[in-house]
């Protein structure tokens, strides 16, 4: 699995490394998607999922960015969010950096909102884009935000979606390396 990552090698400090063979399959799939994780989240689920934004803000970068290609001062909006089942339990935290001069106008208008996942602005916006999976691993949170302040140990990735051959985000995942138990995906 590890060749689906193009960066593993240059994954940050403190993530270590995970054995696929001790992961479940929706750990396994939360890992790789190149899709709209929301998505996803609620077809295993089988109920929506609400974006809980814990924190936006725009700034400029203080240093180059190499993975988002991006010089010091360049515009970023940077978004901390949570996706919670109906269900109210926290399912995934993102954290997003996203180059302002590079996604179109209905997107930025779209994360001004800030109830919408990232991935359905681009679809509903007709932005043609990929994924490129950066790193994954496996930490350990010391200070979480409320939403997932019972989140010890996580599952980590990193990816940036790129579009017109450049990146316009980079995204980090995390969730729970023991997957929350819901009254509706027990059902299934």
């Amino acid at each position: 699995m590890e060749d689906l990552f193009i960066a593993q090698g240059q994954r940050p400090a403190g993530l270590e490394s995970v054995k696929w063979t001790e992961l479940d399959a929706i750990q396994r799939v939360l890992l790789t998607a190149d899709g709209t994780v929301t998505q996803l989240i609620e077809a295993y689920l089988s109920q929506p999922v609400d974006i809980v934004v814990l924190g936006q803000q725009i700034r400029q970068l203080e240093h180059d960015d190499p993975w988002l290609v991006a010089a010091s001062g360049t515009e970023v909006c940077e978004r901390q969010v949570v996706l919670c089942g109906r269900d109210r339990v926290a399912y995934l935290h993102a954290v997003s950096s996203i180059v302002m001069d590079r996604v179109p106008a209905e997107v930025a208008s779209g994360l001004k909102q800030q109830n919408e996942s990232i991935g359905r602005l681009l679809l509903q916006c007709g932005v043609e884009s990929r994924r490129e999976r950066l790193w994954y691993g496996e930490e350990r949170l010391d200070a979480p935000p409320e939403p997932i302040r019972d989140w010890s140990e996580v599952l980590s990735r990193a990816y940036r979606i790129v579009s017109g051959g450049r990146p316009l985000m980079l995204i980090e995942e995390r969730f729970p390396r023991v997957w929350p138990s819901s009254s509706s995906s027990e059902e299934s």
